[in-house]
C-alpha cells in the first residue's frame, strides 16, 4: 500500500500452501517499478510476484488474448481466498461471469469479488480444454452492494491484462526473483 497509513511497503508476507496445509514466510517478492514510484496514478501496473519455498505441482498458464473481440466473449472465471470466507481458515473460492470489457492494459468485468482476491488469477478455458490467466485481479467495484445474504454484488472489476510486456516481466521476476 503506497499511503502511509497502511504502513508502505511490505516488512514481511505469509503465504498458504493448499497443498502442505500450512503457512511459511515468503522468501522474497517483488512488484513493478512503476507501480512503487506513483501507484495511484498506475492502477494497471498493480501487481508483483512473490517467491515461496514451498513447492507446488500446480501450474497456470497465461495468454496474451490481443483479440478484444474474443477476450470480450470469454467466460471468466476468478480463483482466491475473499475474506468473507476465511472464517474457519483458508479457503479458496471461485466465481465465474461471461465476457469483459478489454481495454490496452486493463479489462472491466461482473465476477463477484471480495477484498483479499487482489492477485488472483482471471481465467478462461479454451476451446482445446486448456485453462490459461488472461489477466491479475485488482481492484473490486467501491460502489458495490450487499445483497440479503451479506454477499457483494460489484458493478465493475478490474484486473490487470496479460499483455506481452506483462508477460514478459512476470517471466522475468520467475527467471530472478
Amino acid at each position: 500500500m503506497h499511503d502511509h497509513r497502511y504502513g508502505g511497503r511490505a516488512k514481511t508476507i505469509q503465504l498458504w500452501s493448499p497443498e502442505r496445509q500450512q503457512w511459511e514466510n515468503a522468501l522474497n517478492w517483488t512488484c513493478t517499478a512503476d507501480w512503487e514510484k506513483d501507484g495511484e496514478n498506475k492502477k494497471t501496473r498493480d501487481f508483483g510476484a512473490i517467491k515461496s519455498s514451498i513447492a507446488s505441482t500446480a501450474y497456470l498458464g497465461m495468454e496474451v488474448v490481443s483479440d478484444d473481440v474474443k477476450l470480450s466473449r470469454c467466460g471468466l472465471t476468478i480463483a482466491g481466498y475473499a475474506s468473507d470466507k476465511q472464517r474457519e481458515g483458508p479457503q479458496m473460492v471461485r466465481a465465474t461471469c461471461m465476457g469483459c470489457q478489454p481495454r490496452a492494459e486493463d479489462m472491466d468485468y461482473t465476477v463477484d469479488t471480495m477484498p483479499g482476491e487482489s492477485g488472483a488469477p482471471v481465467m478462461t478455458r479454451f476451446s482445446d480444454g486448456t485453462i490459461a490467466s488472461l489477466g491479475i485481479h485488482n481492484y473490486g467495484d467501491k460502489n458495490a452492494t450487499k445483497d440479503r445474504y451479506g454477499r457483494l454484488w460489484g458493478r465493475k472489476n478490474t484486473a490487470t491484462r496479460i499483455t506481452r510486456r506483462v508477460l514478459q516481466e512476470i517471466q522475468e521476476w520467475i527467471r530472478t526473483l
